[in-house]
């Protein structure tokens, strides 16, 4: 159901199974009908609904003693905590998922922890601190026999080293072959772009973009993986400096300003979507906006502690002020790039190259 385009029947379906079983008064029903209708609910739009059905699904967990219900439940609230930019609940949940499943012993859902653990070292810029907890999260998933646990350490290695500038012809074949076994085409796509644009290969990104058709970003199904796709979609575009690609995703991601983009259940977390529409918006030369999302971002950045976005973001922000050139943007400019620089080089982050045209 993840992968069901959103819309149709299958929300309609999910909340009429909650409605009977809430009917019906059943604890056990109602806990199997609440994880489905949070399934249904797995797309950017339904954010508000998600986050109600989760804390619902704990605390049903909670209070009839199921321990496994409960984790499952919190890896379904993680995400939506922190798609909601609150990180704060979201530390708070994933210490609350390490204390209950440690003495339980199940790998199954062992590895969770420190997958997460993985995550938020990337949000905080610490890359080296990525791998070790992501290592730990596979073996574990591995001897669970969960595949996801191998997905979610390769795409915590794969954003750490794309942040770092690590590696890009290895990842390009990993993703290249994701497309040949048939995976979600448009994410691999946008992720394919992405790869080629930061490794300046900029006609071939242009061509995995061309790949998705005339409505670009609008085009893609807005499912589990549309942050994904809209955060990779983003940096190639910035790169490549399409002011018209990135005015039609400036429209389409609108919506979502103030959120944070994630990958999978919080596999990764990019940053504020700010950053991105802030992105799309200096690309286009839509000057205001970008400002506005910029100083969104940034503000976003310090509140949840993510250090690298907020980086990335004065770096963004530093070039759409010299490309506006008003009174004062070259001060401006020049201090935001210039502390940019030196975070950057303390986290060795690779900042994303200038737009090339």
């Amino acid at each position: 159901m993840c992968y069901v385009p959103p819309g149709g029947y299958r929300e309609e379906f999910g909340e009429e199974a909650a409605r009977l079983a809430r009917e019906a008064k059943e604890p056990e029903a109602l806990l199997d009908a609440l994880n489905a209708r949070r399934v249904t609910l797995w797309s950017p739009g339904r954010l508000d609904e998600r986050l109600a059905v989760s804390r619902e699904l704990v605390e049903l967990a909670e209070a009839s003693g199921d321990r496994e219900r409960s984790l499952v439940a919190r890896t379904r609230l993680v995400l939506d905590l922190v798609e909601g930019g609150d990180l704060d609940s979201a530390r708070e949940e994933i210490d609350a998922y390490a204390r209950l499943v440690e003495p339980l012993g199940i790998a199954a859902y062992s590895w969770w922890a420190p997958a997460w653990r993985a995550m938020l070292a990337g949000v905080d810029g610490r890359f080296d601190n990525v791998r070790t907890p992501a290592e730990e999260a596979l073996e574990i998933g591995s001897r669970a026999g969960d595949g996801n646990a191998a997905i979610y350490h390769q795409l915590a290695f794969w954003v750490a080293d794309a942040e770092q500038g690590r590696d890009y012809d290895r990842w390009l074949q990993v993703i290249e072959d994701g497309v040949a076994r048939g995976g979600p085409s448009d994410a691999f796509r946008c992720g394919l772009a992405m790869q080629h644009a930061l490794a300046g290969r900029l006609d071939e990104a242009r061509g995995e973009l061309a790949v998705l058709g005339p409505g670009g970003l609008g085009s893609i199904v807005k499912d589990m993986n549309f942050y994904a796709r809209a955060a990779e979609l983003t940096i190639a575009v910035g790169v490549l400096g399409d002011a018209e690609r990135a005015a039609e995703a400036y429209a389409v991601l609108r919506p979502y300003a103030g959120r944070v983009f994630t990958i999978a259940r919080a596999a990764v977390c990019w940053g504020p979507a700010d950053s991105f529409l802030g992105r799309h918006a200096a690309t286009a030369r839509m000057w205001d906006e970008a400002e506005r999302h910029f100083e969104w971002a940034l503000s976003t950045c310090k509140r949840i502690g993510a250090a690298a976005m907020a980086t990335r973001t004065r770096a963004w922000y530093a070039e759409m002020l010299h490309a506006r050139g008003e009174p004062g943007d070259a001060e401006r400019a020049e201090q935001l790039a210039a502390r940019a620089a030196a975070e950057g080089e303390r986290m060795r982050l690779a900042l994303d190259p200038s737009p090339r045209g």
